[in-house]
């Protein structure tokens, strides 16, 4: 194991060196930008009183510091690389207006310590091969949308009253309402074994809607109400993680049962403080449940179509789109491990339900589906699956819930983390187990600084 380790240090050392020179390039020219309300204009060199003269004057790769406080000011468009931060260590500033994102091919927007009613992406110009990255720290929205193709958002410490949306990225750390994930052009049995989206050590308090098909998820040490998946990435070298939530009392969940091309779940150590109510629609069109004709329903009947049951009087609604079945949710099981539906073990793939205090019952009758249901414990320490790659981070058998497994939110919390402004890795992926001599390493992680 020493060599292991020496091997990786000399390497990581000259990476860092390589690091360093790099960032030192690339920001040679860049120029610290201020803005401050108070004083006269001119009077000091590269400051300004109002955020938009100080973005006018800036150029890409240069840092826009703004003085604590709070400004009233009409929507403003960021269509620069550039770093907006308050001006102070912990500072925090308050726009009375949000922020529209023109992204291009390349860009990298930082900001941090930012309140504001909005911050929204527009379609811009970025491309598949070059995307627009966003990063978000330690800020408050009313809603956080970057529901647009080729956009990367990585979001940490930020809070979002209503809804936050976005296709690629990670959301850690963080709180909002309604949390949704929705797909680009081109996915399904994508293969793509790196990139995933990332929702981790969150608070959730409505719905988290999952219909992205690009990438492979992972959902960990979540507090959770409602989780509704309805597109999911199903390359067979993938696994969708879901691993360590908590389920407050009363929460829904959704998986589809009928047209799913492929499942590839695992399902495991999570908390749930009742059994679920298992619904079965979502107010979603397009997802793995669609059908090519429609017959309307008697108004205040009860009509199952599919896999769906819909109640289309005051509660709801039914109809078909083009090719996709559409309804709004308005129907769940009884809270009922027995009333579950899912997963259809005719579906091919692998399902595994492990450790979450209770059994599933699914449906169908083929049984092509690998369906791993163990129930386990409804204890909480130690109680989760037992495999290396779910341990604890001291290394133990996992805890069910949030204090448990490798994303652990003990991981995150300032009290467990003295050094909370410097660089602070919220996602390393690393082997749990080595073989002598017949296996390279790969390490690959994710972080974010705060100045």
């Amino acid at each position: 194991m020493k060599k292991i380790v020496l091997s990786l240090i000399q390497p990581l050392k000259r990476n860092i060196l390589l690091l360093i020179i790099s960032l030192l390039a690339n920001n040679l020219y860049a120029v610290d930008i201020f803005v401050n309300p108070n004083i006269l204009p001119g009077a000091v060199p590269n400051t300004y009183t109002t955020l938009v003269a100080a973005l006018n004057a800036s150029n890409n790769g240069d840092r826009v510091f703004i003085k604590s406080g709070s400004y009233t000011t009409q929507a403003i468009t960021l269509t620069k690389s550039l770093i907006i931060s308050p001006d102070t260590s912990g500072g925090s500033v308050t726009m009375s207006d949000g922020f529209y994102v023109e992204g291009f091919a390349g860009m990298k927007l930082q900001i941090l310590g930012i309140t504001a009613p909005y911050l929204t992406a527009n379609p811009g110009s970025p491309t598949s091969a070059d995307r627009a990255k966003i990063y978000v720290i330690d800020c408050h929205f009313g809603n956080l949308s970057i529901d647009q193709n080729n956009y990367d958002v990585s979001c940490a410490r930020t809070w979002v009253d209503n809804n936050t949306t976005f296709r690629k990225g990670s959301f850690v750390i963080s709180k909002t309402n309604n949390l949704y994930v929705n797909a680009e052009p081109g996915g399904g049995n994508v293969a793509d074994t790196i990139n995933k989206i990332m929702i981790v050590a969150d608070t959730i308090a409505g719905a988290l809607q999952y219909n992205g098909d690009n990438f492979k998820m992972l959902i960990a040490n979540n507090l959770l109400n409602h989780l509704w998946i309805t597109k999911w990435n199903w390359y067979t070298g993938n696994t969708n993680y879901i691993i360590n939530n908590e389920f407050v009392s009363g929460n829904t969940l959704h998986f589809p049962t009928t047209n799913v091309p492929y499942y590839n779940f695992d399902v495991s150590n999570n908390i749930f403080s009742s059994f679920s109510f298992y619904t079965q629609n979502v107010n979603i069109s397009g997802m793995y449940a669609y059908c090519n004709s429609c017959t309307p329903p008697n108004y205040g009947g009860i009509r199952s179509y599919g896999n769906n049951m819909v109640i289309p009087s005051n509660y709801g609604s039914y109809g078909c789109y083009g090719q996709y079945f559409y309804c709004t949710y308005s129907f769940s099981g009884n809270p009922d491990a027995n009333s579950c539906p899912f997963p259809n073990i005719d579906v091919p793939g692998v399902f595994r339900w492990s450790y979450n205090g209770f059994t599933l019952s699914g449906s169908g009758t083929a049984g092509n589906l690998g369906f791993v249901n163990i129930p386990g414990s409804t204890n909480i320490i130690n109680s989760g699956n037992p495999e290396s790659q779910f341990y604890d981070i001291d290394l133990t058998l996992n805890d069910r819930g949030r204090e448990g497994g490798p994303y652990s939110i003990l991981n995150y919390l300032p009290s467990a983390n003295p050094f909370n402004s410097k660089a602070f890795i919220f996602d390393l992926e690393i082997p749990t187990t080595l073989q002598p001599s017949t296996q390279s390493i790969k390490v690959r992680a994710q972080g974010y600084h705060r100045n």
